[in-house]
This record gives C-alpha cells, structure tokens and sequence, in this order.
C-alpha cells in the first residue's frame, strides 16, 4: 500500500489584500491579475451546510517569464514619459521555473502484515475510521520547492527618457514574492540587500 503525505493546506490568510485593484502595502505594485502567480485563488470552501467560494492562499507560486512589475501604480495608469518622472524601480522576469511539491523521500516497511487505521474524505467530511490489513507499506513524503526566477533590475535614467539596466537577479519564487513586499533580497552571500536604497539617485 502506498500513503502520499499530505500537502500543505490552503489558508484563508492571505499574504496580499488588493485594494483599488493592487496589493495594498507591498513594495512594488502588483496589480490584482497576478493572483494565480502570488497563488491565490478561489476555493470552494463549506460554512456548515453551504459551499461557497473564498479565496485562499497557497504556496505554488509561478509568475511568468516575461511579467513587468513598476514600483509605482502610476507607471501602470500614465503615458510612458510621464510615469518615467514618478518611477524608481522596474523589473521583467526573464527566466522561471514555477514552485511545485515534489518527493523527497520514499520509506518502504518489510513486506509483512500490517494494520493500519484509515479514512476517507466525503463531500460530508471524513467518514468512519477503519482499520486494514495491509501487506507492507510505502510512504512517500512531499516538500515544497519553490522553483526559481530570474529578472532584470531597471532604473529610469537621469533624464527620465527611458530606462536603464542596472543587474539581473536570480533567487526562488518564494524570495521573489518577499522581494515584491519589501523590496529586499538575499544575496548569494547570505546578505540582505535593499535595492531601493542601493540604486536611487
């Protein structure tokens, strides 16, 4: 008999709360169609006799090879000359691998008789336990891993009449959404960097 661990349970705590259609208090402004990358998504969820649908947080983030993210919401509503004047900070991914369970260790019992108790999930919740006879086990045990994602740092330059590439970062997607809050990273020599106060002028 094979048993899968359980993976992580989805939260009704999200790491994000969109107001006027942006992640209110982050460092960067990400707009609310990046959800699904930041793995957010509606959930049927039971409250007593009703399902409804709520969204609730998980760990799987994937933003995409080629998304733009501008510290300012304003880059996003104005022309581009006139959002250059009020931009600090850009960056474009370049290269992703998105975040995934994957299995980091297989225990397998001697081939013998074994009893084990289960239960099954319903539509109604968990049914009755039950005990089994099983001949061995295999137990597969599952971590995150949080893939990775490479992006381009840019400033405006000293005119603000383009922009400027500064450095190319990679960490995982994990310290990527942290970055999007904060605006710090971790270099590779285990230092926090905060990248706001390196590159404005």
């Amino acid at each position: 008999m094979e048993i899968v661990s359980t993976r992580d349970q989805r939260s009704p705590i999200l790491i994000a709360t969109f107001v006027d259609g942006y992640a209110a208090g982050w460092r960067f402004a990400v707009p609310e169609v990046f959800r699904d990358s930041l793995d957010i998504k509606l959930t049927p969820t039971k409250l007593g006799d009703k399902t409804i649908n709520l969204y609730t947080q998980g760990k799987q983030f994937s933003f995409n090879q080629g998304a733009v993210l501008y510290d300012t919401r304003k880059a996003y509503d104005l022309e581009w000359g006139e959002a250059l004047k009020h931009l600090k900070l850009s960056i474009q991914v370049i290269e992703v691998a998105p975040s995934d369970y994957v299995t980091s260790e297989i225990i397998e019992t001697p081939s013998k008789k074994v009893e084990i108790q289960t239960q099954k999930k319903t539509k109604s919740g968990l049914s009755e336990p039950k005990k089994e006879v099983v001949d061995g086990l295999q137990i597969t045990r599952q971590r995150m891993d949080y893939g990775k994602i490479k992006f381009t740092l840019f400033r405006p330059t000293k005119d603000k009449s383009s922009v400027e590439e500064l450095e190319i970062i990679e960490c995982d997607q994990e310290e990527f959404v942290s970055f999007l809050q904060m605006g710090f990273i971790i270099s590779k020599e285990n230092k926090r960097r905060d990248l706001f106060k390196e590159y404005l002028r």
